[in-house]
């Protein structure tokens, strides 16, 4: 069967969670057999190492016209020739020219595919004028007409509901984490070295932010809730780890005022072995996020047994019953007093990441989640949905 996965990037810088999510897929698909896979994305941030990792997945990158609102090369040939060749697609995200552009191709052809928005169909954050535009040219047929749409959680299934999709369309598919490779990543560096490399010192503790530095993601909630305990932690740092997603020069203004910025480090886009690495040695993983479908960096931080404190919009309700430590609202006085009361108990902290790890290994692994996928795809194909 040859599949089609459309994403607007593939790079984690750009794309972040649903940029990863497809690499994954992709690849994952590719293993299968009687199974090839392309990926139709947009040439940002994609490099050759990248490409590489993407193994034996075809990836057909199409120029950019327009980088401010992501617009590709319309009359580029690649793109229909992506789609005549797929037997069944997959569209992830939403609010993209791409998806469009595909999704009329794939109607003409009549072409079966799958939709995952992965969190975006709510409106929310900049441009929600020519969002609810995109909605009534394009956005809501593409919901309408999809095989089946994708959930990554439970929460997300009133999104589609709301966007009149019958619930027996909708199936939840969550995100996924691979194991091995991330975990022989982080061996290869150690604490001193990780440190030393931002001119840190080996000897903190620190609390990690993993991802854009964007106000959906909370950041400056986060920088809050450190600011009020931070007397009470000794030793503890805060490190962002991520890109500028329009919020740096904010956030380190911020620092300054409260006067912590002593103990506050923006360390930029991380990767490879200094993402896992980073993993590796926090304390503790913080996903303060304003809204979100499944938070990726929390899984992550489960494969090197970090614990991982998000909040409630992250759409990982399960994490609560691991321990109601683990969850709070988004707001910087709850995720203070639950840091604090994590902090004063090590022996407590210790053995949460060790539980956050077996409930990621039973459950999310990607050995487990792309067979979900395979059940999708090949229904498509035996029943000619």
């Amino acid at each position: 069967m040859n599949i089609l996965c459309v994403n607007t990037s593939l790079g984690t810088r750009a794309g972040g969670g649903a940029a990863e999510r497809t690499f994954q897929l992709s690849k994952h698909l590719a293993y299968q057999p009687n199974t090839c896979c392309q990926v139709l994305v947009l040439n940002l941030d994609l490099d050759l190492s990248r490409i590489e990792d993407c193994e034996s997945v075809e990836v057909i990158p199409i120029d950019v016209l327009w980088k401010r609102f992501y617009v590709p090369i319309f009359w580029s040939r690649r793109i229909y020739k992506a789609v005549i060749k797929a037997e069944a697609i997959h569209l992830m995200g939403h609010w993209t020219i791409l998806n469009a552009i595909v999704y009329i191709l794939a109607r003409y052809h009549k072409k079966p595919y799958l939709f995952c928005p992965a969190g975006a169909l709510p409106l929310f954050g900049r441009s929600l004028i020519l969002k609810r535009i995109y909605n009534v040219l394009i956005g809501r047929s593409i919901v309408k007409h999809a095989a089946f749409c994708i959930a990554i959680t439970k929460k997300e299934v009133s999104d589609y509901l709301s966007y009149g999709v019958n619930l027996s369309d909708i199936k939840i598919i969550p995100n996924g984490v691979v194991f091995n490779s991330y975990i022989d990543k982080a061996k290869s560096l150690s604490k001193a070295e990780l440190l030393g490399r931002f001119h840190l010192s080996n000897t903190i503790k620190y609390i990690l932010f993993m991802g854009r530095l964007n106000p959906i993601k909370g950041p400056d909630i986060l920088l809050e809730a450190f600011a009020e305990i931070c007397s009470e932690l000794p030793n503890v740092h805060l490190i962002y780890c991520g890109p500028d997603g329009g919020m740096l020069n904010e956030l380190k203004e911020r620092s300054i005022e409260l006067n912590i910025e002593n103990l506050v480090h923006y360390v930029g886009h991380v990767d490879g072995v200094i993402k896992a690495s980073f993993y590796q040695y926090a304390d503790i993983l913080v996903v303060p996020s304003r809204q979100e479908a499944m938070s990726i960096v929390a899984l992550e931080a489960g494969i090197y047994k970090t614990p991982a404190l998000v909040t409630r919009e992250c759409g990982l309700p399960e994490i609560e019953a691991i321990h109601s430590l683990l969850e709070a609202p988004a707001n910087a006085g709850c995720l203070g007093r639950k840091l604090l009361t994590l902090f004063a108990d090590p022996k407590l902290l210790y053995q949460l990441g060790i539980s956050w790890n077996e409930y990621v290994v039973r459950n999310y692994a990607w050995s487990v989640v792309v067979k979900m996928y395979l059940n999708l795809f090949f229904s498509l194909k035996l029943n000619g949905k």
